[in-house]
């Protein structure tokens, strides 16, 4: 026979764990309902368009990279790693996203601005050094060395501000979106008339070919840069609501999609367009 106090306390107990597990119910439902209200339905879509655009263009980047140990060609490691790093300016909203999501809350600006951009710069002297490998231009020597010395000053900006004074590098309108300024905006122009000049240098020496297959290469690179300068300009520079958004986002991931074809052409693209 189990003593009556015994049994009581057995009871509370019971009892006790019952009630944590209501209130842990509830909890997550009353946290989940947070979130909810967290975010905008523009702050939402802005945060899940980000997050398409950057892992597809992550497994883009990677899948290039990769395809070296196939061609042994180091210039697909180069614009692999460079197509992932010039998408860094949409690392942050991607990953305030997330954090939203899971917290309820965005990132603080400090956390914000040290995803976004310090290793930009590296990811475009790598982009350039790959582009300008594939192009095979004699002025490499002096874009090279220039695009180096603007990321160390970007840099030494950045960083300076980031610790400093955040606000010079830009402001946060939301929990997702962020609005850089000054020498940031600055930066990331020149960074975008870079890509699509280089980049629709690269395509029409592309279409010189006589190889049906490089041609059609040209040509998906061609609007792969076009394609990346226009959303990332409209991107930077259009009020942001839910049909500008929608189509700047679309705009990118599509360029990310043209960026892979025109150097992995896959058989399938290239039985249906060369005849």
């Amino acid at each position: 026979m189990i003593p009556k106090n015994i049994i009581d306390t057995l009871i509370k107990i019971s009892l006790l764990f019952s009630l944590k597990e209501i209130l842990i119910k509830y909890t997550l439902k009353i946290s989940r309902l947070g979130i909810k209200i967290a975010l905008s339905n523009i702050e939402f879509i802005n945060g899940l368009f980000s997050l398409i655009f950057v892992a597809i263009s992550l497994t883009v980047g990677i899948r290039m990279a990769f395809k070296y140990f196939k061609f042994n060609d180091k210039n697909l490691i180069y614009m692999g790693v460079g197509w992932i790093g010039i998408t860094s300016p949409w690392w942050p909203s991607t990953t305030s996203f997330i954090y939203t999501l899971i917290t309820g809350t965005g990132l603080n600006e400090f956390l914000y601005f040290s995803i976004s951009m310090p290793l930009t710069p590296w990811f475009m002297v790598i982009f350039v050094l790959g582009i300008t490998n594939l192009i095979q231009t004699k002025h490499q020597k002096i874009i090279l060395p220039a695009y180096i010395i603007l990321g160390i000053l970007f840099e030494a900006f950045y960083l300076y501000s980031l610790f400093t004074n955040p606000s010079n590098i830009g402001t946060l309108e939301s929990q997702i979106d962020v609005r850089y300024t000054g020498f940031t905006m600055i930066y990331l122009i020149i960074n975008l008339f870079t890509i699509l000049t280089l980049g629709i240098y690269f395509g029409k020496e592309s279409l010189k070919a006589t190889n049906p297959e490089i041609n059609l290469k040209g040509k998906f690179l061609i609007v792969a840069f076009l394609f990346y300068f226009i959303g990332g300009f409209l991107d930077s520079s259009l009020p942001l609501n839910i049909v500008t958004l929608s189509l700047t986002r679309i705009i990118l991931i599509l360029g990310s999609f043209f960026f892979y074809n025109g150097f992995i052409l896959p058989e399938w693209i290239k039985n249906r367009f060369i005849k």
